[in-house]
C-alpha cells in the first residue's frame, strides 16, 4: 500500500526507514522523501511510527553546541526515575 502518493513511497519503505533508526516524521522524510509533497500522509507516517516505536523514548543530548538523539526503553526510563 502506498503511504505517500506524491513520492510513491510504500508502507514497506516507511517500515524499513523505521527499522533503520528513523524515529520522527522528519527522519522518515529525510530517508525516503515521504511527507515532503502535499503533506496528507504525515498522519499515516506518524501512526506507523507510534506503532513501531511503542515503548521507546528519545532523549536529546547536547554536546558541543549540537544535539543528538539517544533511544532508551520505557523500562530503563522508569527504573532511572525510581532510583532518583
Amino acid at each position: 500500500m502506498y503511504v505517500c502518493i506524491c513520492r510513491a513511497v510504500t508502507e514497506a519503505e516507511v517500515r524499513g526507514c523505521i527499522a533503520n533508526g528513523a524515529c520522527t516524521v522528519k527522519d522518515i522524510a529525510r530517508s525516503c522523501a515521504a511527507g515532503t509533497g502535499c503533506g496528507s500522509c504525515i498522519r499515516t507516517i506518524a501512526a506507523l511510527l507510534s506503532v513501531h516505536t511503542k515503548g521507546v523514548h528519545t532523549k536529546r543530548v547536547h554536546t558541543k553546541g549540537a544535539h543528538t538523539k539517544r533511544a532508551h526503553t520505557k523500562e530503563w526510563g522508569t527504573s532511572l526515575r525510581s532510583s532518583a
